[in-house]
């Protein structure tokens, strides 16, 4: 049986972070809107410093909200009232601002008595929700400076067959080792994949991950079904960018 490729990602460069981000609000609402309306309509939020102003921006599109179910690409395990709680961060950067049905919100239950039960209770979640074999059909995702994306990281398993979420650990240097992270099976079975780029601490990630399909990297694996997008600021970008790309207004 004939098994199709996803299409190799697609890079875009933009004058500044900031730029990046308000265009990836609006590709971001395209994506929303143009979707099918028999399937479950859903976009996956990542933590971090870098996505927030995109969730800020994203606020004010126009976006089918009361049909929208919202998932984290992956959590530290710590309350949802902690500083470092991706959960906190999407909330008061766009949930608390938009008119989503709570039952339309699902966090990963950091209040389970350990990251591995947080998982397997995820895991059924997005079962229920998405079907075994359906994914987001918009995911958001960030490149850490190792090459990691959601909480996959270089040195473990990329694959995890039969899992929509799996707990995973950060490297010993991360403040919050417990994550529990959605797979690379369920971001593969995802309509479009965004990933967002910022500062020259990225510019090796960009070269290795789209230049040189780095096969050490977790963030070169992921690949949606449709489209892969990278946003990148010129920082990120670096020689790549200068040599390949022309700047998006």
């Amino acid at each position: 049986m004939h098994v199709s490729m996803p299409p190799p990602p697609t890079p875009f460069l933009y004058d500044s972070a900031a730029n990046a981000a308000h265009a990836g609000a609006q590709r971001v609402a395209e994506a929303l809107r143009a979707a099918p309306s028999d399937k479950p309509l859903s976009l996956g939020v990542s933590g971090g410093s870098t996505p927030a102003p995109l969730y800020r921006a994203l606020a004010d599109e126009d976006v089918p909200w009361h049909r929208l179910q919202v998932f984290w690409i992956d959590e530290r395990f710590v309350p949802p009232t902690d500083e470092r709680s991706n959960e906190r961060l999407v909330r008061e950067a766009l949930l608390d601002r938009v008119p989503i049905p709570a039952a339309n919100i699902h966090p990963v239950p950091t209040h389970l008595p350990s990251a591995q039960a947080a998982a397997d209770a995820y895991d059924a979640t997005l079962r229920r929700v998405l079907g075994d074999r359906g994914g987001l059909t918009v995911a958001v995702l960030g490149v850490g400076e190792d090459g990691h994306t959601a909480s996959l990281f270089p040195g473990q398993p990329i694959d995890h067959p039969g899992r929509r979420a799996v707990h995973t650990l950060a490297p010993d240097t991360s403040p919050v080792r417990d994550r529990i992270t959605v797979t690379r099976e369920l971001l593969a079975d995802s309509s479009t994949a965004f990933f967002l780029v910022f500062g020259t601490k990225k510019q090796a990630m960009v070269e290795r991950c789209l230049c040189d399909d780095d096969a050490t990297l977790p963030a070169a694996h992921v690949r949606a079904r449709n489209e892969t997008l990278w946003l990148l600021d010129r920082d990120a970008a670096g020689p790549y960018g200068i040599a390949l790309m022309k700047p998006v207004p």
